[in-house]
């Protein structure tokens, strides 16, 4: 007898006998929020666009020690992402559809609280947010986190300047051939932009985002034949390490009103035999502790596999310029290095796997989770 014919046999038997049937009553549910603590500085951030129903991205958030997934963002369409520097704001720049994927255009700064992974706050922007894969030189905040820059493309470029104490937006920075942002360090309003014809624009706005100065340095690399990586790595003291696609390492400083840099490196041995070119999305990452340049390298390179995964990582000393090891890693799309003297490397593989090594040396595999993320593009482990 089924399931539903022997209920339906015993609540007739019950009314023909008289009988009174009591069902139990289920306890009344309600749903909370978690709180998952202040962030220490212990967790993995990975944005992801699922290419598969691209109005519904979202970040990942991970603990890093323990390799447990802690909780997901909603992030809505071609989602940007960056941590706060007290650690306790996460902001996500991004684009809503009244009609889901049509209908009126919205974008907005989502301020998230990080120890509750609850939105706290939205910031309407001009709907002009980068329609694009999430790097992380595409949404960017000054050194004390009081200055939020966001990548605008209509297709022409230009920057939203957005005071986050405020929680206001504030003006919309022309950068017209220039992309990516590049705060300078301190509290001065200052951001960085890379060039077509190989400059560097400089950028100075005052305290309501008005423009008050703007620079451009001289040619400083080669956008035609050895073009850069918009993704880079921050230094500290208003540097940035920028790797070329041929594999030669520029150290930019845009801490002054006009971009320097040191003379470029390549990181390519002089007999190699196998074509060895950087590639992935996020292909370098630095540790400040240890003065090591990490790049995510794959053999056979040429024109147009500067976006191919990494079949191993290399590590150099910066200062020497000197490579110090080789180690494999499965097709890496990104990586990401935390900033300490016992640092913990992490890589995302194409198929959406996320693997850490002990970066303390030679790079040692001691973890993995298998299957986070549809896309992996972005990491985000050191902040």
């Amino acid at each position: 007898m089924s399931a539903i014919r022997f209920v339906l046999t015993l609540s007739m038997l019950a009314i023909i006998g008289g009988a009174t049937v009591t069902w139990g009553e289920e306890a009344t549910e309600t749903a909370k929020v978690a709180k998952l603590g202040p962030d220490g500085g212990n967790r993995v951030y990975i944005p992801d666009m699922a290419f598969s129903h691209w109005v519904d991205g979202r970040v990942h958030v991970l603990d890093r020690q323990n390799l447990r997934y802690l909780g997901v963002i909603p992030a809505a369409y071609l989602p940007q992402f960056v941590v706060a520097p007290d650690r306790k704001h996460l902001y996500v720049a991004t684009t809503y559809y009244s009609r889901l994927n049509r209908g009126t255009r919205t974008d907005t700064i989502d301020v998230w609280d990080a120890e509750t992974l609850a939105v706290v706050k939205e910031i309407e922007v001009p709907p002009k947010h980068a329609l694009a894969i999430p790097y992380s030189s595409y949404l960017a905040l000054s050194e004390d986190g009081g200055t939020l820059y966001s990548q605008n493309a209509t297709p022409a470029s230009s920057v939203a300047i957005v005071d986050t104490a405020e929680g206001k937006f504030l003006s919309e920075i022309e950068t017209a051939g220039c992309w990516g942002l590049y705060p300078a360090p301190g509290k001065v309003r200052r951001f960085s932009s890379l060039c077509g014809d190989g400059t560097v624009l400089t950028i100075d706005v005052d305290a309501k985002g008005k423009e008050i100065a703007r620079k451009r340095s001289k040619r400083l690399f080669d956008p035609k034949d050895d073009a850069l990586f918009t993704v880079a790595a921050n230094t500290g003291a208003g540097k940035y390490l920028f790797m070329s696609f041929h594999g030669n390492v520029h150290l930019i400083d845009v801490s002054g009103s006009v971009a320097v840099q040191d003379e470029p490196w390549s990181i390519i041995p002089e007999k190699d035999s196998e074509g060895w070119r950087p590639g992935g999305y996020q292909p370098l990452t630095y540790n400040r502790e240890l003065g090591r340049l990490y790049v995510g390298m794959h053999p056979k390179g040429g024109e147009g596999t500067h976006k191919a995964p990494a079949k191993e990582v290399w590590q150099f000393d910066v200062a020497k310029h000197s490579l110090v090891d080789r180690s494999p890693v499965e097709d890496a799309t990104a990586i990401s290095i935390t900033n300490d003297k016992s640092p913990s490397l992490f890589a995302l593989s194409a198929n959406g796997t996320m693997s850490r090594f002990d970066a303390s040396g030679p790079l040692k595999k001691d973890g993995s989770l298998e299957s986070l993320v549809e896309n992996a593009i972005e990491l985000v482990a050191q902040y």
